[in-house]
């Protein structure tokens, strides 16, 4: 296992924008030592803000990812509204993908299944029914971590996702 050093197994890092989607999600509840949950700031140690989450972050980092601050990191993906009104979603995912690109980011780090192919469905979706692409791509958090430890992306399922990553990982020489 490399040393975390703020590099990825192959000595290469990449920049990343970790998301949480949606808020409510078990990263950006936080929980005290008794098990209450925290609202607001962090709390101190052990604890993390439901309107500043930072967890995955951290533990990105830790594995060599740079991680991108934007505005809309806690914003809605829109998955509620796919089956009533697809447009709303794909409008908010391009947003957030959007704002992704502009901070500089190349991935959009995941951990609900379906945020993360909420994301990758409506970015094929704003493409093909707005006529606007975007180079974002989405890897789930565990992913990353195993890129950084050095598995393959294959051997991880990146090829199994929908939005180009491994086209983009090839391009950082990660995979």
């Amino acid at each position: 296992m490399p040393e975390m050093t703020g590099e990825t197994a192959k000595g290469r890092s990449m920049r990343v924008m970790s998301t949480l989607l949606p808020v409510k999600s078990n990263f950006a509840i936080a929980h005290d030592a008794d098990g209450r949950r925290s609202e607001g700031e962090d709390q101190g140690a052990g604890t993390e803000s439901t309107s500043k989450p930072h967890f995955m972050d951290d533990l990105l980092a830790a594995a060599g990812a740079v991680n991108v601050d934007f505005p809309l990191k806690t914003a809605c993906c829109g998955g509620a509204h796919t089956l009533s009104d697809s447009d709303i979603s794909t409008k908010l995912v391009l947003n957030i993908l959007e704002a992704a690109e502009a901070a500089g980011a190349d991935v959009i780090a995941t951990e609900c299944p379906t945020c993360h192919s909420g994301l990758e469905m409506h970015q094929m979706r704003a493409e093909k029914v707005l006529g606007r692409k975007t180079k974002v791509v989405m890897l789930y958090f565990t992913q990353l971590l195993g890129i950084a430890l050095g598995l393959s992306p294959r051997a991880l399922g990146v090829h199994e996702n929908a939005s180009e990553a491994i086209e983009r990982l090839r391009e950082k020489e990660l995979a």
